[in-house]
């Protein structure tokens, strides 16, 4: 299967993937080359952006892809 595969699969499976997602559970840490691999391969996928909060009170931003 390849990483592209895999993120396919994990985003049916859950609905969407992030980053830290996609490095913890995958092991794929170039997660938005491989969207644009799988967008220019014909894949509709969306993107929306999240915002969390660190223990230090940092906000972060970052994307969670989905397929539309």
């Amino acid at each position: 299967m390849t990483q592209g595969e895999e993120i396919i699969d994990f985003m049916l499976e859950n609905g969407s993937i992030t980053r830290l997602q996609a490095a913890r559970e995958l092991h794929i840490f170039e997660l938005s080359s491989r969207i644009g691999e799988l967008k220019l391969k014909g894949y509709q996928i969306g993107s929306r952006k999240k915002r969390c909060v660190n223990r230090y009170g940092r906000v972060s931003t970052f994307n969670e892809y989905f397929l539309e």
